[in-house]
């Protein structure tokens, strides 16, 4: 259907509606793994990003270009070609255009670690989008946001983001964001130690899942049901939960929406269940696939698997992971691995009841976290 759309739209030279097209069948060739059509996609924006008329059609191109190297792991190329598109959108003042290059912008940015360009980004995404009334992409650029701050240990404006983006997200039928965002929010507050909360906003995540039938958000609910289980120290109820979240991705890593936390928690069930050594295990990591990997999942895994390391003997320098991770300023991946139960030696005992969040704050008490909420939303708190 997608394809017909497009070839009428070339034939009637409608260069502007055969793009919207070309970007709709760049989305779903990525989801389903079709590189040919993706590469297809970037042969057609290519020429058009070239001659194309009048300058909104060359940004549009750009766009699309962009996504499609964003999703093959060449962020740099991306970042040049959505920031072309910013300033042609920005000039023309194409605000319903512009809110989606911004987000695209923003995830490259976090992907490389380049946070407060990243936050500087998302936050401008989700005032253009909220300007144009697009309540899901404000909820999607939101619920972006949100999840950098949560990486970097900003628990309470990560609450912020979360609150809004949930707020948004329930007056729109959309079937596809909403997942993420309670997956997202999820995670926070688990580091948050609020676990009632955890329940509720994962069964929202599984409903929303059930409505989209895309099998990434059925994966995403499955992986953070297990860290909910782990940090409850329930991993007998973690590890099946695991299982069928590795059974439904069927290799395709890359293409779920947290790979970080997939390949921790198959790391952690084979360790934990089959007494596999650290060398074969690490033969299933990332850096041992052509996968795109993430700079926060890159430094979440390190410190991971030193922490394997350590507890196995292995590991001369337990430290270097953890040092790298805490140069980036990412205290809130450091008390996601808390909350779960992977806990470095280097970091001081928890106290009873006390969240992963407030641990983290305890450990550099030199650093400022802010208050420390107990919650997200208090109306899901029992």
């Amino acid at each position: 259907m997608i394809k017909e759309a497009i070839r009428q739209a070339n034939r009637e030279a409608n260069q502007s509606l055969a793009l919207s097209g070309y970007q709709a069948l760049a989305e779903m060739a990525h989801e389903n793994e079709w590189q040919d059509e993706v590469e297809k996609v970037e042969g057609a924006c290519k020429e058009l990003a070239r001659q194309g008329q009048p300058l909104e059609t060359r940004a549009m191109a750009r766009h699309t270009l962009g996504y499609c190297r964003l999703t093959t792991g060449d962020v740099d190329t991306a970042i040049r070609s959505f920031a072309y598109s910013r300033a042609v959108f920005k000039s023309l003042k194409l605000e319903t255009r512009l809110h989606r290059t911004l987000n695209g912008l923003g995830m490259c940015y976090t992907n490389l670690g380049q946070y407060d360009s990243a936050v500087k980004v998302l936050r401008e995404a989700a005032l253009v989008a909220e300007r144009t009334g697009d309540t899901i992409a404000a909820a999607n650029a939101c619920s972006n946001l949100g999840a950098v701050y949560s990486d970097l240990g900003m628990f309470d404006e990560a609450a912020h983001q979360f609150r809004s983006a949930m707020a948004a997200a329930t007056i729109s039928d959309n079937a596809r964001v909403p997942t993420a965002i309670y997956c997202n929010a999820s995670a926070l507050a688990l580091m948050l130690g609020s676990f009632n909360e955890v329940q509720e906003l994962l069964k929202l995540a599984e409903q929303s899942a059930k409505r989209s039938r895309i099998w990434q958000h059925k994966v995403s609910t499955l992986l953070n049901r297990a860290d909910l289980n782990l940090a409850l120290e329930q991993p007998e109820i973690a590890w099946p939960l695991v299982e069928e979240a590795i059974a439904i991705t069927r290799g395709r890593v890359h293409l779920v929406p947290d790979p970080g936390q997939y390949w921790r928690l198959l790391l952690y069930l084979r360790w934990s269940t089959q007494s596999r050594d650290l060398v074969a295990l690490l033969r299933l990591a990332p850096w041992a696939t052509k996968a795109p990997v993430v700079l926060a999942h890159r430094l979440q895994l390190g410190v991971f698997s030193q922490w394997i390391a350590d507890k196995e003997g292995q590991d001369a320098d337990p430290s270097a992971a953890l040092q790298d991770l805490l140069k980036r300023g990412l205290f809130g991946v450091l008390a996601r691995l808390a909350a779960t139960k992977v806990v470095s030696d280097l970091l001081p005992e928890s106290r009873d009841a006390e969240s992963s969040a407030h641990l983290i704050a305890r450990a550099f008490s030199d650093r400022d976290f802010g208050t420390i909420p107990d919650a997200i939303r208090r109306d899901l708190v029992a």
